[in-house]
């Protein structure tokens, strides 16, 4: 029995039947207007061009023919070593993928994907190329779209945040300071007053003093004053401090004073990362010691929460809040780390800092 064919990919079939010779597939291809088809020499000269690729491009087959794929790459971005390593991988692993900006005839440039697969003969040498490129100018154009309005999102969010915290300051901070020293006067006065009046009264003034607390805290944990006024390095150790006032959890700050300040959606979203990490650690370990560190590496900007929960249990779902924070990352450009440990998790993210 003949040896069964190996298996092809569908790439490799349309461009073997083109660079074959076989006329019906050939006119066929002819037709096919969405996607560029073409075929390539050992070296990257163009061998063939379909329809589908004048349309995208705007060179005409003839224009083309004998021209080297170079040519199609803005200047600035073409590496040799980087395009001739690429059609290496497409020799050793079949076929090799990239995104990136291509130019058009009239100059104009567009967010190409092109998949190129290598062509051999019978006896496997390299005869060439074939690569099939799709146009995603409109697909990069609707992300960009996206995740510019996700952040208008996101700052609207914290715009209504900070609103809240500075109304629910403005009017119960006055309220609550005028109820304590109207209660201070009526201690003062309270000599006739039964045990029991005593006692209440000390209660109401204590209740009142840990209402004001607890208002001021939250307020300022829905948007705190200092992470505008001074940035990250107070403000982290800051919110990490209330953290362990109200867990008890033993805790550690690794911020240096020459971390400086970024731009505000950097910020806000480094302190969200590390409000919500600290919240995790809260409601799902048992952890006795929270930590938080930042610092500038490579261009980025690195936050890091840290607790010794006992780690992840194997299959856990990330909640809705991780979720959030990753998608948040990922609009400004950031990624994600969670990098659990027998003793507990460490969650990293990593933030690129805009060139001024």
């Amino acid at each position: 029995m003949p040896d069964a064919e190996p298996a092809r990919s569908v790439e490799w079939r349309v461009l073997h039947a083109l660079d074959h010779g076989d006329e019906r597939f050939r006119r066929l291809l002819e037709c096919v207007c969405d996607y560029a088809i073409f075929l390539l020499d050992p070296l990257g000269f163009v061998k063939s061009w379909n329809r589908g690729a004048e349309r995208i491009t705007g060179y005409k087959a003839s224009q083309v023919a004998g021209m080297h794929s170079s040519r199609f790459y803005p200047p600035e971005e073409f590496s040799p070593a980087q395009y001739f390593a690429g059609l290496e991988r497409a020799v050793k692993e079949g076929n090799w993928s990239e995104d990136g900006w291509r130019v058009r005839s009239d100059g104009s440039r567009f967010w190409a994907h092109a998949v190129i697969s290598a062509c051999t003969d019978d006896l496997g040498h390299v005869v060439g190329f074939g690569g099939i490129l799709e146009d995603f100018t409109q697909r990069k154009e609707l992300e960009a779209a996206a995740r510019e309005l996700a952040a208008r999102r996101t700052e609207l969010q914290e715009e209504e945040r900070q609103k809240l915290s500075r109304d629910l300051h403005d009017i119960t901070g006055p309220v609550l300071s005028l109820l304590l020293l109207n209660l201070s006067a009526v201690e003062k006065g309270s000599g006739g007053l039964t045990e029991a009046a005593r006692s209440a009264l000390a209660e109401c003034r204590e209740l009142a003093r840990q209402c004001s607390k607890e208002i001021r805290s939250v307020s300022y944990l829905l948007y705190p004053p200092l992470l505008d006024e001074l940035g990250l390095v107070h403000a982290l150790p800051w919110l990490l401090d209330s953290f362990a006032g109200r867990t008890g959890v033993d805790r550690e700050a690794e911020v240096p004073d020459n971390l400086g300040r970024f731009p505000r959606p950097l910020e806000r979203c480094a302190y969200r990362f590390v409000q919500e990490c600290l919240s995790n650690v809260e409601r799902h370990t048992s952890s006795t010691f929270a930590g938080v560190r930042a610092a500038r590496s490579d261009g980025q900007l690195v936050v890091e929460v840290s607790d010794y929960g006992g780690g992840m249990p194997k299959g856990m779902r990330e909640g809705v809040g991780i979720r959030g924070i990753r998608e948040r990352l990922a609009d400004l450009g950031g990624r994600l780390e969670i990098l659990p440990t027998t003793e507990g998790v460490t969650m990293r993210a990593l933030l690129p800092i805009p060139v001024q």
